[in-house]
């Protein structure tokens, strides 16, 4: 597979499952527990999705896998959402 490809594939998937599961679980958090302490675990909680997102996206387009402990995950989201603002 072209590499531009896998560029291209892995950013329209990482963007579509973000842009559904963000909305989501901000709601929610921000519903269940209030607005300030709800954010924070909303942030949290996508961060930690964004690197469940990624490494998944990063092992079936490349073939890399990556560490999916809870904090690795937790750092890949933080590190992918400080790229992405």
């Amino acid at each position: 597979m072209n590499i531009l490809l896998k560029y291209f594939l892995h950013g329209i998937s990482f963007s579509f499952l973000l842009l559904v599961l963000a909305i989501v679980w901000i709601i929610i958090a921000v519903a269940l527990v209030g607005f300030i302490i709800g954010l924070i675990i909303g942030l949290l909680v996508l961060f930690y999705i964004m690197g469940g997102i990624n490494a998944v996206l990063t092992d079936l387009i490349w073939g890399v896998s990556i560490k999916t402990d809870w904090k690795s995950l937790l750092a890949h989201g933080f590190v992918y959402s400080s790229c992405l603002s």
